[in-house]
């Protein structure tokens, strides 16, 4: 045992020595089961031609999804000059006026990745966009997928 001041400084001290209780076991805990999240796959490409909202051109997805569920969405980049946005809203809000989930670069390489779970059953619109102007567009690929 090595007692020593943090500074210059000396004074007094009390130095207790006392056997502890031994650590506790390690956690070896079992699964009570498992889950495979399936994702369905689309491939698009953000163009010139695509709807325009906010001074973005958008692809715009409608899903189920159930509540209560965990919700993962992933869209990467195929294109290097794209810089993918994902927003998620009600089925209902065409306009994106509530957003319930919206991620930039959570993915790897500048890709968009959102998780989010539904507090209600029904229609969601998935939005893919970009984070740029109209001049950043291009190719994509979307994952979309839900816990069982």
């Amino acid at each position: 045992i090595r007692v020593s001041s943090v500074s210059d400084s000396m004074g007094a001290y009390l130095l207790k020595v006392r056997d502890l209780p031994p650590l506790p076991a390690l956690m070896r805990p079992t699964a009570k089961s498992t889950s495979t999240l399936t994702f369905k796959h689309y491939s698009n490409e953000l163009a010139g031609t695509d709807a325009e909202i906010r001074g973005r051109r958008v692809d715009d997805y409608v899903f189920q999804f159930v509540a209560g569920k965990q919700v993962q969405i992933h869209m990467e980049k195929v294109s290097d000059g794209l810089d993918p946005l994902l927003e998620v809203y009600a089925g209902s809000d065409r306009l994106g006026l509530e957003i319930i989930a919206r991620d930039d670069d959570s993915g790897d390489d500048m890709n968009a990745f959102v998780v989010f779970t539904p507090e209600e059953s029904g229609e969601f619109l998935v939005r893919a966009t970009s984070s740029g102007d109209n001049s950043n567009l291009g190719a994509y690929s979307l994952r979309v997928g839900q816990m069982p």
